[in-house]
This record gives C-alpha cells, structure tokens and sequence, in this order.
C-alpha cells in the first residue's frame, strides 16, 4: 500500500507537470477592444502549424502561412532538412491562397483544404488588416521568381526574406501578425497551440 501511495503521487505530480507544460505552451490572443472598422480575421491550427486568413477589399479572402522552404513548401521532410529547420537559420517560405468570400468560417472551412484542427475568429480593425495584407501580397510580388505550388497545403509558395529558425517559426510569425493587427498576444507561441479570448461586447449577455 505504501508503494502504490508513493506510486499514485508520483502520477500526480507527472500529470499536474503536463498541465503547467501545457498551458505554458499555449499562446492567448486577446484580440482589440472596441476596433473603429470591426472585420474577422481567421486564426487555423493544423495542429503542428498555423495560417492566418484575411479578408480582401473586393470581398474574398486569402490565406496566409510561413515555414522553412525546404520541409515546408518543398515537402522535403528528410532527417537532414528537419535537422536544418531546428538547428540553424535556414531559407524562409510565405505560402498564400486566395479563397471565395465572403469572409465567414463556413466560408474559410469551405475552402481550405487541407485540415483544421481548430478555427478561430479574431475581429480586427480594417484598416490595419489591409496594411498587413499589402505588406505580406508585396512580399509575395517581390518574390515571384521562387513561386512553387503545394498541393499538400494547397498554398502557392515563395521564397520570405526572413530567415526561419526555430525561434521565428510559423507559430511565432502568425503571433506577430495578430500583433500588428492590434492583438494582446501572450506567450512564447512554439506551438501551434492557441486560445483566443472573448472580446467585451461578446463575452457580455445580450439584453433584450
């Protein structure tokens, strides 16, 4: 009995550690309070990654995603490149689709093809959605050169000119692209593990 006791709190003490890894794994996205020109942006978890979707003046969407070149957009997933894509700054891939509107997330979820583990919508102020989409479309522009598409995450890919690495990988990117669209963002955003907090308006009950 008194091993079994010993045994039951080293469980515990295991699974209390998991929880406290957990949580500290996940990255909480509060998103602005009270934007001037409320639109829904689409935070997707594909489970080990993640991509943003934007909404487009003309009443479309486009998606939006970052990753080592090689294991990413070239599908290279060999011990050599992981090792690559882990250990040292390697050459950067932005992948983006565009998608039917209007923006909803039966809409996002219609038109992504490859899988959601979790959608999640974020409300942003417009105007500064559309400098984020002109700055990443003139990133993609700039690179038309490098274009390659991946049927495996249905994105058309170019080469960014910002090195990945493991401390600026996919994870980490779409947290700072919720950042500059006015987001709180909270935590160290390694993996693809997010929660997204109620705005004010929406947390509050409605009144008749």
């Amino acid at each position: 009995p008194r091993d079994c006791h010993a045994m039951r709190r080293s469980v515990s003490y295991v699974v209390a550690g998991s929880v406290l890894l957990v949580q500290a794994c996940t990255t909480v996205v509060a998103p602005p309070a009270e934007p001037a020109q409320p639109r829904p942006v689409y935070l997707l978890d594909h489970g080990k990654h993640a991509s943003l979707v934007l909404p487009e003046p003309q009443g479309g969407m486009v998606r939006y995603a970052y990753g080592d070149w090689r294991y990413y957009a070239l599908v290279s997933t060999g011990a050599a490149e992981a090792s690559a894509a882990v250990l040292w700054r390697t050459q950067a891939a932005l992948g983006r689709r565009e998608l039917s509107g209007p923006p909803s997330a039966a809409n996002v979820r219609r038109g992504v093809r490859v899988g959601i583990e979790q959608l999640y919508e974020v409300v942003a102020d417009y105007p500064v959605i559309e400098e984020l989409r002109a700055r990443l479309d003139s990133i993609y522009q700039a690179n038309l050169e490098t274009r390659t598409y991946n049927p495996a995450y249905d994105l058309e890919f170019v080469h960014h000119p910002q090195p990945y690495s493991a401390f600026h990988n996919s994870n980490r990117v779409v947290a700072r692209w919720l950042w500059e669209l006015g987001c709180d963002v909270r935590g160290l955003a390694l993996l693809s593990k997010w929660r997204v907090q109620l705005r004010k308006a929406d947390a509050e009950p409605r009144r008749e």
